[in-house]
């Protein structure tokens, strides 16, 4: 850590961890909320509004208490990646067809999976 910064004003932020190791990277917290910002603006170029329903995979099944708040306000249902087996995968595809998801979140081989089920 750079003597520059005071770890007090530092957000560490979690890699998903789906290379196989979880690692980290400190971010400045006065610019935590540009990034979600920058993150909000790219869904809406895809055609997302804010509330319409996402399917979010990922690595962490355990959510914490942002994130629940995130999932919340963005109307985001999280599902772990690792669990995606036959049973799962009818589950989401009946769960998409209920609710006419427009926005799928993951890495490319689980959708990939998906795409392929």
């Amino acid at each position: 850590m750079s003597n520059k910064h005071n770890v007090n004003n530092l957000q560490k932020n979690y890699s998903s961890g789906s290379s196989g190791v979880q690692s980290y990277a400190y971010t400045d917290k006065k610019y935590k909320f540009y990034i979600q910002g920058i993150h909000s603006h790219w869904y809406m170029w895809s055609g997302y509004k804010i509330g319409d329903p996402i399917l979010q995979f990922g690595m962490s099944p355990n959510r914490v208490f942002p994130k629940n708040l995130k999932d919340i306000f963005y109307n985001v249902h999280y599902l772990n990646s690792f669990s995606l087996n036959e049973s799962k995968l009818l589950e989401v595809r009946l769960f998409y067809k209920k609710i006419r998801l427009n926005i799928l979140l993951d890495i490319p081989q689980q959708l990939m999976s998906l795409q392929e089920y």
